[in-house]
């Protein structure tokens, strides 16, 4: 084995674990970034545990972090995108 041969197989070598982390990172950021946003979602769908009838027509429930308490808003102020 040659030492530019060598040298090649290491530089290939590097730039795929280099590609490799590059992606792993993406993904995982990427994961890490939209994740509150799909709980929210979640959270003020029709479908979710978390949402019940209001009370009052035209509002919606949003339950607030680490409480069984909620917030009612106007549904003109509550809207998926």
């Amino acid at each position: 084995m040659s030492l530019p041969s060598f040298l090649r197989q290491i530089t290939s070598r590097r730039l795929f674990y280099a590609l490799v982390w590059t992606v792993n990172l993406t993904v995982t950021m990427a994961l890490a970034s939209f994740a509150p946003e799909m709980a929210f979602i979640y959270a003020i769908s029709p479908s979710s545990l978390f949402s019940k009838a209001c009370k009052v027509d035209g509002y919606v429930r949003v339950p607030l972090d680490g409480s069984q308490d909620s917030v009612l808003f106007a549904n003109s102020n509550v809207q998926k995108v």
